[in-house]
């Protein structure tokens, strides 16, 4: 048995094991969607009948903390105060803390706008560690130590509560003693800003839409989402109060509290308007720091909660919340695993074929079908003009796998790092940008998911090559918008320049090393191999001159020089290349001409020959080199280069 043979069967089994897994999500998704439907009346009633409930006069109202942490919000920190200003709540039973951490003029702005407050006659106050030990949840805990309010509400900068926040969210604690938190419904201020927010934004529906009802109704564990809730402070500091050993501070906290029997609910009326993240540099940061800090509270809890005395469905559900960003590295450990394994598929019965394609279809279909019922709740038949993002929302799901999947490792090895926050840019055009990555990991993964769709498109059973165009989209898509993200930010960073200054130049200098090599006696053809070589570090060194000068200006131009050096290449190269090499290519390129493929009938076949015109001898083609070689070139490359060679000759 070849190695290939051996390798293709391990990579059948990964593939396998890693489609079963993430049809174990899909399915517990299938099933959260089935709890709230179930559920749905119920809490329906239970709203109707607390929005009926009177509250208690204002002067018996409970005093409330309304915390804001901020970090660097220059954009968005007056918009956030403003709004926290006009909550519906007594004057004297309101305390406001503006949490600032920040480090530049962010600082000043914060203070101006709690002063106006101030003003209003709101005991407002802004509140400045030059120490950030904790973050976000070290500024919370310094906040809570400086005021005894029974009630804490937490908003963060980017969102924009109503003014009746608080009489909506406070009815539940005061008719429930072992409530803990009301958490509200995220909505979307910028959702039509571009096709990102509006992908971001289906998702976010189909958490807060169905996942967070589901799982507060029927009694499961639910996470707080790090702002728009209300809590009991009896109830957290029965937790523990905050921690900052994880990333995810607000789902560390709800679990611990819920694990001392304390109860979280979820309001879908409870809307508070937000900022999704506009650029996918932005975008990718706050995944990470949310597939991190998930990871992190999983392997901080998963151990009580399976010691607690909770029924075996609510372990297994909060099991598979708190680890569902591992769906990521099952997503790239499918993507590796996945052209291997379709080596196999004419050995393969199809009834296992059929069976992964059932995996397959549930892990990726069931979200789907979340998110489409999310929108049907929220906005009714309306909402389904918003699926038409599906497509995006599956791309950048599946493209975002290799950082999140960085960030999973990091996690499970215990790697800590700092609470990075996500730009917010407001009503404008925002002064904070996250860094942009290159892009090219999720290139060359969208160019593995090629090689596999080609694979699967060659075998008996080709209803499975279309499958991988969910990784091809995806990863290609992600790698363009990170590329363009960097080619814009480095422009706008740096004088712009023309990039032909350097480019033209090491273009020429490429094709003249490459004649040159091609010149030496014996060289290609002796040593094959060493010529390969050096012809590819040529093309690397001038692929990072692309990159260099890309920091400066790049764009359409650079890219179009790329191709103009490559399209010359492949016209000069059959003009000194060995004559034996250069008789491979013109045949090649007479048999795709004529429909016949150069991988499965060699150039140097009887019927490879007879498509040769009557006018060339055809003993000028017998002595064909090495013409097993057409086998290792990779189908556009062979095509392209045999076409020009044919041209030649």
């Amino acid at each position: 048995m070849s190695i290939l043979i051996v390798i293709s069967y391990l990579s059948a089994v990964v593939y396998g094991l890693a489609v079963t897994i993430l049809a174990g999500y899909g399915v517990h998704s299938l099933w959260l969607l089935a709890l709230f439907l179930r559920h749905r009346r119920d809490a329906h009633r239970l709203a109707d009948e607390e929005s009926a409930r009177p509250l208690p006069a204002d002067a018996d109202l409970p005093r409330v903390l309304v915390q804001l942490p901020v970090f660097n919000e220059r954009d968005v920190v007056v918009r956030l105060v403003e709004a926290i200003g006009r909550l519906d709540w007594p004057k004297d039973r309101l305390i406001i803390q503006l949490l600032d951490d920040s480090t530049d003029d962010s600082v000043a702005i914060g203070q101006v706008a709690i002063a106006a407050l101030r003003a209003t006659g709101i005991d407002a106050v802004s509140l400045h560690r030059h120490d950030r030990t904790g973050y976000k949840a070290g500024a919370l805990e310094a906040g809570m130590n400086a005021c005894d309010a029974p009630y804490i509400a937490i908003f963060d900068a980017d969102f924009i509560p109503n003014p009746d926040f608080l009489r909506l969210a406070i009815k539940p604690l005061l008719s429930d003693p072992g409530l803990a938190l009301v958490q509200g419904r995220w909505d979307h201020v910028n959702r039509d800003e571009n096709v990102l927010t509006r992908a971001q934004a289906l998702g976010i529906d189909g958490h807060f839409g169905i996942e967070q009802g589901a799982r507060a109704w029927s009694g499961l564990a639910m996470n707080f989402n790090g702002t728009c809730g209300l809590w009991r402070r009896s109830a957290i500091e029965a937790g523990g109060g905050w921690e900052h050993d994880t990333l995810t501070e607000d789902m560390d906290l709800s679990y611990r509290v819920q694990l001392k029997g304390w109860r979280c609910t979820y309001r879908l009326d409870l809307a508070v308007p937000g900022e999704v993240p506009a650029t996918l540099s932005a975008w990718r940061s706050q995944q990470f720091r949310w597939a991190k800090g998930s990871i992190q509270t999983a392997c901080k809890l998963l151990p009580q909660v399976w010691r607690s005395a909770w029924s075996v469905h609510a372990k297994i559900c909060a099991t598979l919340h708190m680890t569902h960003y591992l769906v990521h590295p099952l997503i790239l450990i499918s993507l590796i695993a996945a052209p291997p394994a379709l080596l196999l598929a004419r050995h393969v019965p199809s009834w296992m074929l059929m069976f992964g394609l059932l995996g397959f279809v549930i892990g990726a279909g069931a979200p789907i079908l979340l998110y489409a019922v999310s929108q049907w709740v929220l906005v009714g038949r309306s909402g389904w003009k918003r699926l038409k993002v599906l497509p995006a929302l599956a791309g950048i799901g599946t493209g975002i796998a290799i950082s999140n999947t960085i960030a999973v490792w990091e996690a499970l090895i215990g790697r800590q790092s700092a609470f990075v926050r996500t730009p917010k840019r407001g009503f404008g055009k925002g002064s904070y940008k996250a860094s942009s990555a290159s892009g090219v990991p999720e290139l060359l993964c969208a160019g593995w998911a090629c090689l596999g769709l080609y694979v699967g498109w060659c075998s008996e059973h080709r209803w499975v090559a279309p499958l991988m165009l969910i990784y091809v989209s995806g990863f290609a898509w992600v790698a363009w918008f990170s590329l363009r993200e960097r080619i814009v930010a480095a422009a706008q960073d740096r004088d712009a320049r023309s990039p032909l200054a350097i480019l033209g130049p090491a273009g020429v200098a490429m094709v003249a090393a490459t004649w040159f090599l091609s010149r030496i006696d014996g060289g290609p053809t002796a040593n094959p191999a060493m010529f390969a070589m050096v012809g590819m570090c040529i093309a690397g060194l001038y692929v990072l001159g692309v990159m260099a000068v890309r920091r400066r200006v790049g764009g359409s131009m650079t890219l179009a020089w790329v191709g103009a050096v490559a399209l010359a290449m492949q016209l000069v190269a059959p003009s000194f290349a060995p004559a034996p090499a250069a008789d491979r290519g013109v045949l090649e390129g007479h048999q795709i001409t004529a429909g016949q493929n150069p991988y499965l009938i060699a150039p140097s076949h009887p019927d490879a020959f007879s498509l040769v015109p009557d006018k060339v001898p055809e003993a000028s083609y017998v002595r064909v080199l090495d013409a097993q070689r057409t086998s290792t070139s990779p189908p556009l490359a062979l095509w392209s280069e045999a076409l020009i060679a044919q041209a030649w000759g």
